[in-house]
């Protein structure tokens, strides 16, 4: 026993199989598909008479709605739509044609914004991608310029270390003396020569380098010899 034929499905194969506007919509040679030829005439005269609407559009989505595709007719304005189970003379197969579910419609709605929310993710991705090889490229661009700055310093130093070597191994004394503290000692007068007789043996007649070494004082007796004489 077969099943219940949708009206939709019912009044379409009805129209379509009217001979009467065949010039309008028809069954296609082999009665696998079927052409809506004039849309205009298609609205106005053979919708009202099966639909409560004269929207060639309206009628369109229904078509959809029940799994029929368009096909491309090969003629200018021409509409051509087919489905499996709507064939010209088989109308015991319609009852095999029926509204998409629901949970169908559904499914291929989250299909479509699954694939959406892909393309998305995919582009976000790349993006980062993109902004990280950016990032990387600019690093090993300050990166090179930081080697480049170093070696230049380096080179700089190597150029003047070699002279600074060269002052301190010609000229030893003049650093290490530069480098010694500076010692200021006061000197006190001593008395010009000749001296007299008792001057001789007084205590500031000791020569300066004896009073301020540890080395005992020398006497120079050329000195006393030539001032005795004097005295003489």
């Amino acid at each position: 026993m077969s099943g219940a034929i949708a009206p939709f499905v019912r009044k379409t194969f009805q129209l379509v199989s009217d001979k009467n506007s065949d010039d309008i919509v028809s069954w296609n040679s082999g009665g696998k598909s079927f052409t809506i030829w004039d849309s205009r005439d298609f609205e106005k005269h053979v919708l009202p008479q099966y639909f409560k609407h004269n929207n060639i559009c309206s009628f369109i989505r229904q078509l959809n709605t029940y799994g029929f595709r368009k096909i491309n007719a090969g003629v200018p304005d021409a509409l051509e739509f087919a489905h499996p189970s709507f064939l010209q003379n088989k109308k015991n197969l319609l009852h095999k044609i029926s509204r998409k579910s629901a949970v169908k419609a559904s499914k291929q709605k989250s299909k479509a914004v699954a694939t959406k929310s892909q393309k998305d993710v995919a582009q976000t991705l790349f993006a980062l991608v993109k902004r990280q090889k950016e990032s990387e490229q600019r690093l090993n661009l300050v990166l090179k310029e930081l080697e480049e700055t170093r070696s230049a310093l380096r080179s700089f130093q190597t150029e003047l270390l070699p002279g600074k070597r060269s002052f301190q191994q010609v000229f030893p004394q003049e650093v290490e003396a530069n480098k010694r503290p500076k010692v200021e000692i006061d000197v006190p007068e001593v008395q010009t020569w000749p001296m007299s007789f008792d001057d001789l043996f007084r205590e500031s007649a000791v020569p300066i380098s004896a009073s301020y070494c540890n080395e005992p004082p020398m006497f120079d007796h050329s000195l006393l010899e030539n001032n005795f004489m004097s005295i003489m």
